[in-house]
């Protein structure tokens, strides 16, 4: 089985859709060896390496252009006709396109229209674009309601890597012949404790992810001050186009002294981190299922999250965690008292890492993935 996978981002990229795709994928080459896999991406690094194989993948890049501090990308004139060119030489069994409103999405559909190759496709998104501009969101939106809606409506199956997002791109279009949820996961042989947890003297509270507006670490910041304590360390881990104004908001309130900004690291990093993390914060206004509360829930971490996306299919809210509304920032001083001046809490991140492990492992989601590829592959 041949297939060939549509995405905006691949290695050396590093994000979320990066690591779906390389973990769900992996795990399936890894356990069904008729499995092939290329992945077409665009040059959002500029590597200008446009053809080199990554473990298990063959990667085709294609130049670009980004936009909005490189979360958007542009492919050049001449990349579809480049593309044909590849699909002419080789035979596929299915085309996989990832996110609707990335221009690697319509061009996976393209290419599945004119080869008559079983499309899936596959949404990590719970709600139109929130980051951004006024303008970008309208543009965004317009993409959407056209481009995007197109791209699932053509799809032969219809995934979503959480309930809400599935939810989300059926609302866009219903028409799909197969729905289904194929979770957002981790590899949870790795991603937990080596030893027990540390008891430190100052109570450290971790943000992992992309530093964007939309990921809500502004929130956190001036959450902060607000504290009944002081007795607290920040480790914020991650870059972004919002880095510098993160930074001097920092320093305007008077906390740089007691964050450490991690910049872009490697899991290895991240694990240590988490290793000696008791309370972990994903403030975000918008996810798919988001990797970060699956690796710091798998670690033990004390998860407080906004409700957004699939977040609630990760986190039971008050038994293994704490879910709050989006930008509220009152909600989330009121659970960050609570957790750090009672004991008992600790517990959360026992029971999450025990569902974690039984819901959320790469092995299980990526055998329903495989049975669901079998199933729609052409001539398979």
């Amino acid at each position: 089985m041949k297939i060939a996978v549509f995405t905006t981002y691949f290695w050396p990229e590093k994000n979320g859709l990066v690591n779906y795709i390389d973990g769900l994928y992996t795990h399936v080459i890894s356990n069904h060896h008729d499995v092939k896999v290329d992945i077409f991406t665009f040059d959002t690094l500029k590597t200008k390496i446009h053809f080199e194989t990554i473990g298990s993948f063959n990667v085709y890049r294609f130049p670009c252009v980004t936009l909005m501090g490189g979360t958007y990308a542009i492919p050049s004139i001449t990349s579809y006709t480049k593309l044909k060119k590849i699909f002419k030489k080789n035979t596929y069994h299915i085309v996989n396109t990832h996110t609707r409103f990335f221009l690697s999405s319509f061009f996976g559909y393209l290419i599945a229209k004119k080869y008559k190759i079983k499309f899936v496709h596959t949404e990590h998104g719970s709600s139109f674009v929130k980051d951004g501009s006024q303008l970008v969101r309208l543009l965004a939106r317009v993409y959407d309601e056209t481009l995007g809606r197109l791209v699932i409506s053509q799809s032969d199956v219809l995934l979503g890597v959480s309930k809400k997002c599935l939810d989300f791109a059926n609302m866009l279009s219903s028409k799909n012949k197969y729905k289904s949820v194929i979770h957002n996961g981790i590899d949870t042989n790795f991603w937990q404790l080596d030893k027990h947890k540390p008891t430190n003297q100052l109570i450290k509270i971790t943000f992992c992810g992309r530093l964007t507006k939309s990921k809500g670490v502004h929130n956190l910041l001036t959450a902060m001050i607000h504290l009944e304590s002081t007795n607290w360390l920040l480790d914020i881990v991650g870059a972004g186009n919002y880095n510098e104004y993160l930074v001097e908001l920092s320093s305007e309130l008077n906390i740089n002294n007691k964050i450490t900004w991690h910049g872009s690291v490697d899991s290895n990093y991240i694990k240590n981190i988490l290793s000696n993390t008791d309370i972990f914060i994903n403030p975000s206004y918008s996810e798919g299922l988001p990797t970060s509360v699956l690796e710091a829930g798998a670690m033990q971490c004390i998860c407080i999250a906004t409700d957004v996306g699939g977040t609630n299919e990760v986190i039971d809210d008050g038994i293994n965690g704490f879910l709050i509304p989006p930008q509220n920032i009152e909600q989330l001083v009121d659970k960050l008292n609570l957790v750090m001046n009672k004991v008992e809490y600790k517990q959360f991140g026992i029971i999450l890492s025990k569902k974690i492990k039984s819901t959320f492992d790469w092995l299980v989601i990526s055998e329903k993935f495989y049975d669901i590829l079998k199933m729609y592959s052409n001539n398979y």
